[in-house]
């Protein structure tokens, strides 16, 4: 934000005065310090003015307009990084005599959309058990960063629907997870907690969904929070999915991984990316 300076303009008239004169207290309010510039400190033969007058007893408070430097507010919203920090404007500078303006107000939070703090996200899908029907229901996610803001990991999560034949206590395992980035691996943990779709559609009444934590914190542009998770019954020899009615199953992606719209990408609770079942 620019800063304000407003100049005050007002013509000053003043003869020579001895120190002790008496001066008539109508011109006094004309040698006062209006001709200072707003928080500039004023002009220093002005204040030399008022330090005469001042001698005399009377009204020595001409240098009183150096408040104009109050205008030092002008720094009020100079503040406000992108990512929300806020930072107090300077403080103006009196004229002469006068007081020094108050700093200026921080600027504000800017708190910006989910679907422009993760504009360019995307999750990529493989199948990992890709039979119509199965024990496990195995999966390999990638929630990739394609944009251009990093973003924080523990505001992320991803939903896979799926439909619930077993009907029981399902127990999700995260066989691998890690933070891929154009160096090395991060480290990423994910928590999971399977709950009931409401409404339930013709191809999902449940769905996973899972969060992430763990030291590499931010996802940058160009990494992606990478894992891979097993879902199964609790009688793993007689529970049995059938995966060809999952919202988010895909026997075709069963070789590589790849982007696909049907597993969702959630920023606090707002979906950023995919579609939700209907």
């Amino acid at each position: 934000m620019q800063k304000k300076t407003i100049v005050l303009g007002v013509a000053l008239a003043c003869g020579a005065c001895a120190a002790g004169e008496e001066i008539d207290a109508a011109s006094l309010h004309t040698i006062a310090g209006p001709n200072q510039t707003a928080g500039s400190g004023g002009d220093t033969n002005v204040g030399a003015a008022g330090d005469v007058i001042g001698a005399s007893g009377s009204n020595g408070e001409s240098g009183s307009n150096g408040q104009s430097g109050s205008n030092g507010q002008s720094g009020s919203g100079s503040g406000g990084a992108p990512q929300g920090d806020a930072s107090p404007g300077g403080s103006g500078h009196g004229g002469a005599g006068g007081s020094s303006g108050a700093a200026g107000a921080g600027g504000s939070t800017v708190t910006m959309s989910d679907a422009g703090f993760v504009a360019g996200f995307s999750v990529l899908y493989m199948a990992e058990d890709s039979h119509a029907t199965t024990h496990y229901v195995s999966v390999q996610l990638h929630a990739r960063n394609g944009g251009t803001v990093t973003a924080q990991i523990g505001e992320l999560k991803v939903r896979y629907y799926f439909t619930d034949e077993v009907k029981k206590t399902a127990k999700v395992t995260i066989n691998w997870s890690h933070v891929t980035t154009a160096t090395s691996n991060g480290d990423m943990a994910v928590s999971a907690a399977v709950a009931p779709l409401v409404p339930a559609t013709a191809q999902a009444d449940s769905y996973v969904e899972f969060g992430f934590s763990g030291g590499h914190a931010m996802l940058a542009p160009g990494e992606s929070a990478d894992f891979s998770f097993r879902m199964n019954g609790p009688n793993e020899g007689t529970d049995v999915y059938t995966q060809s009615n999952d919202y988010s199953f895909d026997a075709s992606k069963a070789s590589m991984v790849m982007t696909w719209d049907h597993v969702v990408l959630l920023r606090n609770g707002t979906v950023v990316w995919g579609t939700p079942p209907s």
